[in-house]
């Protein structure tokens, strides 16, 4: 308990109040101030001293204007505690209660210094401020109180608000800040170095969208109103005008049921301009955003301040919400208007400086199936004397496949043939047929690619262009569930025509006649691969491809023997090492660099295994070929051969579950597979506990299953995480066998009952950037760093500890040119 004994406050206290207002409280004297910008920091501190009793006073403030976010009251208050605690001179923590003081939110805390003082602090939030009222004392007397009690949160201060206008931003308002202190020689060198920088294609395009942003507000105050200003291209549409809102304030915040709309009102202005208003709290939270959007003939103004619900609207935000007017002179087009006709006239004008902006702004056109027609005449009309040419010509057919019209396959057929000479643009007609994802566009393509095949540039095919072969390739039906809007790494995976893994039933009906491309070798890989996942996806059957069986057994055979030949000579070299190694009484070979090809595994194997396999109960050879496939010592081929007889219901060696299940590096595999297809009871028991799952899942996170010389386990610690119980595990490792520290992982989070298991991402995981340090105790460190991954798992305090890791660096240079001083 902290001490207390009687004491008379001197009469010689003053009342403070900052010039701007903000906050008055009873000092000791006159209090210095300081403005604290270090690492990121912007926060002011007004200090004082009692020399009479040594006790110091401090009042903080600081403003953070931040309009993604709105957290819980609670939450702020806490981070504000956990830095205070950061202090070096801090030993622990006395007191801790949640409070409101005189309507707002507040923490109210007592600490014990190393040093023997102590301190009383309030934390309280307003809005965009945050305060924390700090007394220090060795021993509190009634001082304590009367500067605790004494602090107020008051009104701001401005001057009269004042006509100004923003030339840059085309607006005036009534302000009693002003709007920007932009030298206008400044402005003008800052356009000059702009235009001499400015790419020779972006001259003149006074189409382009502009967007320009502006904070007005001081540091002092802490009020600030965020403005934006975008001025739409010319050719700008939106079909929905309520989506066209929406988008203006983020469609993230659709995805927090918690914010709550305390206003939402759209109005029409009398002179025609769209005025819409809402404001945005959150459960928990006091802090309120207040915005307002203009639009007009495409110019589009926002403003925004963070607020609260307590306080009364400043004279500074009255005076700027009441008083904004968008300049008159600001001219432009509908935004519910297409602009579509406008595009393809410029395209082909005939004044050149027209001509390019159009070539370069052709791809922002909004097109639907009333544009047919439209881009039909634009694709004859194109010739090599139009800027860009290639690239709009590729634009407009891929833009044809994606509109669902009769007409678009038949004429994309004849294009087709007209072009035959030009292989690029071929292949962005077979890609616009297959994009049509109908029978007609897959029919047209295949006989299109059987009649007059494309021209395979072999440095720019994307055939057989795998990605490394390991995890990404463990299974076929991985790939095949993809979304509809397919990723780049998907098509670089596919190759050019990936949209027939998009709908592989449609694709299915392309065979039996794709089966020709076995024999051509520009499209052999991506045939082989096609029929793979048609045939492991269960569209293909094996009578389907017979006709081609002898032709795959022997090249599939011929695959495996390679593949067996290179696992013997592996073997054989390990063994003269290790010879050589007994001859001169060196140490054996370490194991890990012997078996580091032991999870290679063979994709190509891996596509022949699951074509053959449906004639393996009647083809002696086939039957000799699974028989050999199943002695690879290849861990990663055999894995994947064991998965695929299981999944088709083959006897597989009960061994097997157990060689996999006892491996570090696929018992979490194994156990996704098995409860894949609905046969966890194969998972051996002994192997299914949760310190073993998370060891699994942990190396998974570490670099893909390249396992760190050395992994122990520390500890488990329970957690609660969005109202669900569990516990978090922690491994100490090495990367390398003689690293200097330790470095810390975290893994989790498990199920609260112990004989539950969780394979599922995790937010508790993290296996890189933190070291386990020598002068502290290990579950001290673990408590640290289970509650700082809590705290930053809140999207507001993503980067909180970043100014601690800034602190590290600074000290690691300091180092660092000590270390120097005395070599140069």
């Amino acid at each position: 308990s902290i001490s207390r004994k009687e004491y008379t406050p001197v009469p010689e206290w003053v009342n403070y109040q900052p010039p701007t207002g903000g906050f008055s409280v009873q000092m000791p004297h006159q209090p210095s101030m300081l403005h604290e910008m270090m690492w990121g920091n912007n926060r002011l501190e007004y200090a004082a001293a009692d020399k009479k009793d040594g006790n110091s006073y401090l009042v903080m403030k600081g403003n953070i204007h931040n309009y993604s976010y709105i957290e819980e009251d609670t939450f702020e208050l806490g981070l504000m505690d956990e830095s205070y605690q950061y202090s070096g001179y801090m030993d622990k923590q006395l007191t801790r209660h949640f409070a409101s003081f005189k309507g707002y939110p507040s923490l109210n805390c007592t600490y014990k210094h190393k040093d023997g003082s102590f301190s009383t602090v309030r934390y309280i939030i307003q809005g965009p401020n945050y305060y924390a009222v700090v007394a220090r004392y060795k021993q509190e007397n009634p001082s304590v109180k009367r500067f605790m009690e004494s602090f107020q949160i008051t009104p701001n201060i401005y001057p009269a608000a004042t006509l100004q206008t923003d030339t840059i931003m085309r607006f005036s308002v009534k302000s009693p800040v002003p709007l920007s202190k932009v030298d206008p020689k400044e402005a003008d060198m800052l356009q000059f170095m702009m235009n001499l920088n400015k790419d020779e294609d972006d001259a003149d395009n006074d189409d382009d969208a502009g967007y320009k942003t502006l904070l007005i507000g001081n540091d002092t105050l802490g009020e600030k109103i965020w403005v934006t200003y975008s001025q739409l291209s010319k050719k700008a549409y939106n079909k929905d005008s309520l989506g066209f809102w929406k988008g203006m304030f983020g469609d993230s915040w659709n995805e927090d049921s918690s914010l709550v709309f305390k206003s939402n009102t759209s109005q029409r202005l009398a002179d025609g301009t769209r005025q819409y208003d809402f404001s945005v709290t959150d459960t928990g939270s006091s802090r309120l955003l207040i915005t307002r959007l203009f639009y007009k003939d495409g110019h589009v103004f926002s403003f925004s301040s963070l607020t609260d619900t307590v306080t009364r609207r400043s004279a500074f935000l009255d005076a700027f919400y009441t008083s904004f007017t968008p300049n008159e002179s600001l001219k432009g087009s509908s935004l519910l208007n297409k602009k579509n006709n406008e595009y393809i006239r410029d395209l082909f004008s005939k004044d050149s400086s027209v001509a390019k902006r159009a070539a370069k702004q052709i791809f922002r056109m909004d097109l639907d199936s009333s544009d047919v027609s439209l881009l039909k005449g634009a694709i004859d009309s194109l010739n090599w004397s139009v800027r860009n040419y290639m690239a709009v010509k590729e634009y407009f057919i891929k833009q044809l496949g994606g509109l669902k019209e009769p007409s678009v396959v038949g004429y994309l057929t004849g294009l087709y043939w007209k072009i035959k000479d030009t292989s690029d643009l071929q292949q962005a007609i077979l890609q616009a047929l297959l994009s049509q994802k109908t029978k007609a566009g897959f029919q047209a393509f295949k006989e299109l690619m059987l009649q007059e095949p494309p021209i395979i540039d072999p440095d720019n095919s994307g055939y057989g262009a795998y990605p490394g072969y390991r995890r990404t390739n463990r299974r076929t039906m991985d790939i095949i569930t993809v979304s509809r809007d397919v990723d780049v790494s998907y098509r670089s995976y596919r190759g050019k025509w990936y949209q027939l893994y998009d709908s592989l039933a449609l694709t299915r009906t392309l065979f039996p006649d794709m089966l020709q491309f076995l024999n051509i070798d520009d499209f052999k890989n991506e045939t082989l691969e096609l029929m793979h996942v048609l045939t492991d996806s269960g569209y293909l059957k094996g009578a389907d491809y017979e006709s081609y069986l002898s032709k795959l057994y022997l090249d599939g055979r011929q695959l495996l023997k390679k593949q067996i030949a290179m696992e013997n000579k592996r073997n054989m070299q390990k063994m003269m090492r290790k010879d050589v190694s007994n001859l001169y009484n060196t140490s054996n070979l370490d194991e890990d660099d012997a078996d580091k090809d032991l999870d290679e595994g063979n994709r190509n194997v891996d596509q022949y295994s699951v074509l053959l396999l449906p004639f393996r109960s009647k083809h002696q050879g086939i039957q000799n070929y699974f028989n050999q496939l199943m002695t690879t010592q290849d861990r990663r081929l055999l894995y994947n051969s064991f998965i695929l007889l299981l999944r088709n219901n083959q006897q597989v060696p009960d061994s097997l579950f157990t060689k996999f299940a006892s491996l570090d590096n696929y018992r979490v595999e194994l156990y996704r597979d098995l409860k894949e297809m609905k046969k966890l009871d194969k998972f051996p028991k002994e192997q299914k506990a949760q310190l073993a799952m998370v060891k699994s899942l942990l190396l998974e996170e570490l670099d893909d299953y390249k396992a760190p010389d050395t992994l122990v386990f520390l500890d488990t610690l329970p957690v609660v995480y969005k109202g669900d119980s569990g516990r978090v595990f922690f491994y100490k490792y090495k990367k390398m066998r003689d690293d200097d520290a330790w470095s810390l992982a975290v893994a989790g989070k498990q199920p609260a009952n112990k004989d539950s298991i969780d394979v599922d991402a995790s937010e508790f995981m993290q296996a890189e950037g933190r070291i386990l340090e020598n002068d502290q105790p290990v579950d001290v460190q673990l408590k640290k760093v289970l509650k700082e991954m809590l705290i930053t798992l809140h999207p507001c305090a993503e980067s909180f500890y970043e100014a601690r890791r800034y602190a590290r660096y600074k000290n690691m240079f300091a180092e660092m040119v000590k270390g120097r001083r005395y070599q140069d």
